[in-house]
């Protein structure tokens, strides 16, 4: 039993190809990992997440469970969906609720860990919001089962990246993992607090078009506010007027 109190949180892949059976092993996995650990709101929080085309958080971490059996309850109620792999987006969730107070994570002196499992490869960019999440403090463990992007489940993991990256051939091998990995989770030391710098992905920009006339305006009157520039002709003609002759 692992004495040590976290803040763990899970993504499950609810997309099409992991399939109703697969999903359920999945959902076990979670409830097989947490019997290593004292659940409470003053002991280890449990979050539980899926995604396929969105996400939802379906257990945050400020539920309140009577026992473990309640638990265990809530985590068999989470249906399989099917659908695509936002893999991205989950993150983005996990880093801007999942692991806020808002929904019930604690301090910086809680371990913060935080285990992704998936089979296949996400719709969009997952290194920025897994960034963001290692920068905020979150380890990450990766599990890939079958043919899975090996680079992007390393992207996505924490340092040192071949501790944190698991990758399985079958879903059957889930039911062995929560042994090895619970030693793992409990041990995890906080990560350095030196932030990796993130580029935003580009964003479009539309332009208010009252904005822009505005700003027409604006230079038009600038450009009439300069003086202009004298021809040659204008210039010999004041040169004339000054002197008091013509030619």
């Amino acid at each position: 039993m692992c004495q040590h109190k976290l803040d763990l949180g899970f993504i499950l892949d609810n997309s099409g190809s992991v399939g109703s059976s697969n999903f359920e092993r999945m959902k076990l996995f979670v409830k097989d990992l947490t019997d290593f650990y004292n659940l409470g709101s003053e002991e280890t929080r449990v979050s539980v997440m899926s995604y396929s085309n969105s996400a939802n958080i379906h257990i945050a971490f400020s539920a309140n469970f009577a026992n473990k059996n309640q638990f265990d309850s809530a985590v068999d109620g989470i249906s399989f969906t099917g659908g695509g792999t936002a893999t991205a987006l989950a993150l983005n969730m996990s880093y801007n609720d999942m692991f806020t107070s808002r929904y019930g994570a604690r301090g910086p002196e809680f371990k913060k860990v935080l285990v992704i499992i998936t089979d296949g490869q996400s719709s969009g960019q997952v290194d920025y919001p897994a960034q963001q999440l290692k920068n905020s403090g979150v380890v990450i463990f990766s599990v890939g089962i079958g043919h899975v992007s090996v680079r992007e489940l390393r992207i996505m993991s924490s340092d040192p990246v071949d501790e944190h990256v698991i990758i399985l051939a079958n879903f059957i091998q889930l039911e062995k993992l929560a042994g090895n990995m619970s030693a793992k989770t409990c041990n995890e030391e906080n990560p350095s607090t030196t932030a990796v710098p993130v580029t935003n992905p580009v964003k479009t920009h539309v332009k208010d078009p009252k904005k822009v006339e505005a700003g027409r305006r604006l230079a038009k009157i600038s450009q009439e506010a300069k003086p202009r520039k004298r021809t040659q002709r204008e210039a010999i003609k004041e040169e004339q007027n000054v002197f008091g002759c013509r030619k």
